[in-house]
């Protein structure tokens, strides 16, 4: 399918920045280190993603770039197995979502380093923004939106992307994604017309960086 074509902008939901996250007993506890081991141990280091096209597979392929280095690039079939993996040691390091990484990195099942956002969140104060270890072009979030098929009726499109924004200013949903540390789309944002925006300059940004990749 092609995103742009075959489907109908509804609205953005949230923003999830990711989070660099190490295997227990990793050898380096700072980010500012473990830029340094990645870097030394380049040829051995396992980096675990969560498939092909996966939002942690995207933000592997970003460390690469912007260390300039070449990792061994493990595919799993889908988040929860690439983190038990983690967590079991048989993986180095991972690139995923808060919403997967918070709590096993407060229940310090995995270590946390450093988070693609541009600052730090204020719900993990103590990981540093990638930002402040000298990595550049690391920053990314990943963002949901919802969308319906091509050539639903504008009346519903547009009665859905209000039922949206309705949704999104449940004090509820607010304090939940808070604590996850996901991001609130704004009105704006929460609009047919937002989202088809943020689809194009999104397509624009990731397009050479996969051709690149294979």
């Amino acid at each position: 399918y092609d995103s742009r074509r075959d489907f109908e902008p509804i609205g953005r939901v949230v923003d999830v920045p990711m989070t660099l996250v190490a295997r227990p007993g990793f050898p380096a506890r700072t980010l500012a280190h473990a830029v340094a081991y990645l870097k030394r141990e380049r040829a051995s280091v396992i980096v675990a993603y969560a498939g092909m096209g996966a939002a942690s597979h995207l933000c592997g392929l970003l460390l690469s770039i912007a260390l300039d280095v070449d990792f061994i690039q493990v595919p799993y079939r889908g988040t929860g197995p690439a983190l038990a993996d983690l967590q079991a040691g048989r993986a180095d390091v991972m690139c995923d979502q808060t919403t997967n990484t918070a709590a096993p990195i407060r229940s310090g099942r995995i270590v946390g380093l450093g988070v693609t956002s541009a600052g730090r969140l204020p719900g993990m104060p103590g990981l540093p923004a990638v930002t402040e270890a000298g990595i550049r072009g690391l920053e990314l979030s990943i963002w949901h939106g919802l969308f319906a098929p091509r050539g639903t009726p504008t009346a519903v499109v547009a009665d859905r992307a209000a039922l949206l924004r309705s949704a999104l200013a449940s004090p509820a949903f607010v304090a939940a994604m808070k604590e996850m540390q996901a991001v609130v789309a704004t009105p704006r944002q929460a609009t047919p017309e937002g989202l088809a925006l943020l689809l194009g300059e999104e397509t624009a940004r990731w397009a050479p960086i996969l051709r690149k990749a294979g």
